[in-house]
């Protein structure tokens, strides 16, 4: 699910909104009965892949800065205790 979030997401993102407003432009003109259909072909795709590619930068930036796993501070490592894992944790206030 993280990885939809922060990657395919923002890379779909844009061109999918394309997609729509092209669709919708190609209806109208149906529509109206005009022969000045927009081509798919002819779209803004380094464009749209730019954009695509700064919203993925911006999303992993933000989860990055965002994420409270572990908050600031000392990490005490995973360790042994009794012959179980002891997954990291922050390390106890004193």
């Amino acid at each position: 699910m993280r990885m939809l979030m922060q990657i395919v997401l923002p890379l779909v993102l844009p061109i999918a909104i394309y997609l729509v407003w092209v669709a919708f432009l190609r209806r109208r003109a149906r529509v109206t009965g005009s022969t000045d259909l927009p081509a798919f072909g002819q779209g803004p795709w380094v464009w749209l892949a730019a954009a695509g590619l700064v919203l993925v930068i911006l999303g992993l930036v933000a989860f990055a800065l965002l994420d409270t796993s572990f908050p600031a501070g000392e990490v005490l490592p995973p360790r042994f205790e009794d012959g179980e894992l002891v997954p990291a944790q922050p390390a106890p206030a004193n």
